[in-house]
């Protein structure tokens, strides 16, 4: 409920983020410690959670679980099928908040952050964003 009403009462004490899971705080306070339990057998990377080692294994394995039912493309993470579905229908769900711009994939809403205007208001926030936190 809490997406709906973007209410996130759990905070992180390092550096002031807050959250609307305790589970995603504590996804989150990993990224201070840098405690990355979940090791790969075949190449020793690490990861801070067992769900994101399963995925790199499909890198190893070439499994792709996710298929799309209109071009039978495969794909290893569910967010890769959905975002390609986003172009078979011309859905763009991603928008630059500064330009309005819409995406199919939320990693092209950033890109073009470096590409209009809107870098300088987005590079101000971060700036405002990294002092107010320091001060804290």
């Amino acid at each position: 409920m809490r997406k709906h009403t973007g209410e996130k009462p759990y905070c992180c004490d390092e550096c002031g983020s807050r959250f609307s899971t305790h589970g995603n705080l504590k996804r989150h306070v990993k990224t201070h410690t840098g405690e990355k339990p979940w090791k790969c057998d075949q190449c020793n990377s690490c990861f801070t959670e067992k769900k994101s080692l399963t995925v790199h294994m499909r890198r190893h394995t070439g499994e792709k679980p996710y298929v799309c039912d209109v071009c039978k493309k495969t794909f290893t993470r569910q967010q890769s099928l959905n975002e390609h579905l986003n172009r078979h229908y011309g859905i763009k769900p991603y928008s630059c908040k500064h330009c309005g711009k819409t995406f199919v994939e939320m990693s092209a809403c950033y890109k073009v952050i470096f590409d209009c205007l809107c870098m300088v208001v987005f590079l101000e926030e971060l700036v405002v964003k990294f002092f107010m936190i320091k001060k804290l």
